[in-house]
């Protein structure tokens, strides 16, 4: 009985002082090198496809290290689960009403959490306080803007 004892103590101790991929490293691994593409596309350095591609390569090499799981940086591929293709006739209305481009992801990224919300609700309006202070302030729209934003997301989830 000692011995089984004595032999899981020892094997516990052991294992506590082998290497271990810690999750948090690899996780400070991937912001560093987003923060850098990120910096590469706002100098100019590189255009966004380009930094698309840069992601895909990192996750595709952290996921063969066996660290990271598939994950995709391209807002359409939200929207599709959504069930909604045609991004780009939304991002040209959004543009056409004076959103500027590059508050554009962010404010498709607001629209993603509504849209969702509003098919989850079965299309009862969800548009609280807190949303639109994240498309004013955050994104940077006038109310035209956000009512626009708002009539879009209605339109969308009925679709």
């Amino acid at each position: 009985m000692k011995l089984v004892f004595i032999i899981s103590i020892t094997s516990l101790l052991i294992s506590q002082n082998q290497p271990k991929t810690n999750l948090n490293d690899n996780e400070g691994v991937y912001k560093d090198h987003a923060r850098r593409i990120e910096a590469a596309v706002e100098s100019g350095k590189i255009s966004r496809d380009q930094a698309s591609q840069r992601y895909r390569y990192l996750e595709n090499r952290l996921r063969s290290n066996g660290v990271r799981g598939p994950r995709s940086n391209d807002i359409s591929n939200h929207f599709k689960i959504l069930g909604i293709n045609d991004l780009g006739k939304i991002k040209e209305n959004l543009l056409q009403n004076g959103i500027d481009e590059l508050k554009l992801e962010a404010v498709l990224g607001g629209m993603i959490r509504v849209v969702h919300e509003m098919k989850k609700k079965q299309n009862k309006v969800f548009f609280d306080t807190r949303l639109t202070k994240y498309f004013k302030e955050d994104c940077g729209l006038n109310s035209d803007q956000v009512d626009y934003v708002r009539k879009i997301c209605v339109e969308i989830s009925t679709e």
